[in-house]
């Protein structure tokens, strides 16, 4: 219909054949129906993808027989964009008496990091959670990786400042490993929190037996362990796990004082005086074999960095074996002098014979 600006008499051609009908675009188009979450009020909510839509109002669901036929609106907005459909308007109905969905948690909230944590100075301490939901300061955490059946928790720290613009969370003290986002969870003492994100219940006194774990498969065994009431330190249940640089120092402290007592004169002769005085002895037999002492000098080492035996087992012949493959390398490198060597003769004048004619 043409528009008028000024008022006159204008003369209108109207077809008086049958009009064909117009095709009109469905590419913008409007559902309400019922969905997993999302806003139940106001305007529509405007989505341009299926993932989008995802994101706000939940995937496909099944929430029992009360439910049935009350579902396909995630199957229609997935149709929608499949068959090129451009943007769409959601309104989300509820049924009568419907509330707001909550859970109980048991010992503790837990949730993911949204980035692998860093050892560089200034970054060692901070962590980002996916959610600050709980967390304020004093919040006790611990972050528990589990990558290719090895199991590693840090310590248990507490959240000294939490920046909730930038969703970076400040702890009391460095992480010493490397916790990835992909393998790690975080643990925290709260066990209930209200609308407003306030912690309105502490993990109160639990066996924590279920976080920490002994082995591998069905067959772990679980050590029963307390911990205090809103904590959440508890006894260690399983052994502690070495970090690669820690392993690689042990290494070289036990080849460096393996070879100082086995091969140097030591500090104004000690080492070497103590070799002369053990002479024969099983002491002295000792000082003189790298193999043998190599294992008594791991032996402290493997029994201060684990906790179970069979840890401690492993890791003492480990490093002693170690040391003496880095032993054999060092003597490659750069072999010792020999102790005794033949001085060239001094030159003199050849010899020479006269034919007799």
């Amino acid at each position: 219909m043409p528009s008028y600006l000024a008022p006159d008499v204008y003369v209108e051609e109207i077809d008086s054949g049958n009009k064909p009908i117009e095709g009109v675009s469905t590419s913008v188009t409007g559902m309400v129906g019922v969905t997993q979450r999302g806003p139940s009020s106001g305007l529509p909510q405007l989505v341009t993808s299926f993932n989008e839509f995802r994101q706000i109002y939940g995937s496909y669901f099944d929430f029992g027989p009360t439910f049935a036929g009350h579902n396909t609106l995630p199957f229609s907005v997935d149709g929608f964009f499949t068959n090129l459909g451009s943007l769409l308007c959601i309104s989300r109905v509820l049924p009568p008496g419907a509330s707001t969905a909550s859970i109980a948690s048991a010992g503790g909230m837990t949730t993911r990091p949204t980035q692998d944590t860093s050892l560089t100075a200034l970054l060692s301490n901070l962590i980002g959670p996916a959610t600050l939901r709980g967390i304020h300061v004093g919040t006790q955490v611990m972050l528990r990786m589990t990558k290719n059946g090895v199991v590693t928790d840090s310590a248990v720290l507490s959240a000294s400042a939490v920046n909730r613009g930038t969703g970076v969370v400040t702890l009391s003290a460095n992480l010493v490993s490397i916790f990835e986002t992909t393998f790690t969870t975080i643990v925290t003492d709260v066990n209930g929190i209200d609308a407003a994100g306030k912690i309105t219940v502490l993990a109160s006194r639990r066996r924590c037996g279920h976080l920490l774990r002994l082995g591998a498969g069905p067959a772990r065994r679980l050590r029963k362990s307390f911990c205090r009431p809103h904590s959440l330190s508890c006894a260690p249940a399983r052994s502690k796990n070495m970090t690669a640089h820690n392993l690689i120092f042990a290494v070289l402290a036990v080849w460096r004082l393996t070879h100082l007592l086995t091969t140097e004169d030591g500090p104004f002769d000690i080492v070497a005086r103590l070799r002369r005085l053990s002479g024969s002895s099983f002491f002295g037999k000792l000082l003189d074999c790298f193999y043998c002492l190599s294992l008594w000098v791991a032996a402290p080492f493997a029994l201060l960095s684990q906790r179970a035996w069979q840890d401690r087992l492993l890791l003492w012949l480990a490093l002693s074996g170690a040391a003496i493959l880095l032993n054999r390398l060092a003597d490659t490198i750069a072999p010792d002098r020999p102790v005794y060597f033949e001085a060239p003769p001094l030159n003199s004048a050849p010899e020479t014979t006269k034919e007799q004619s």
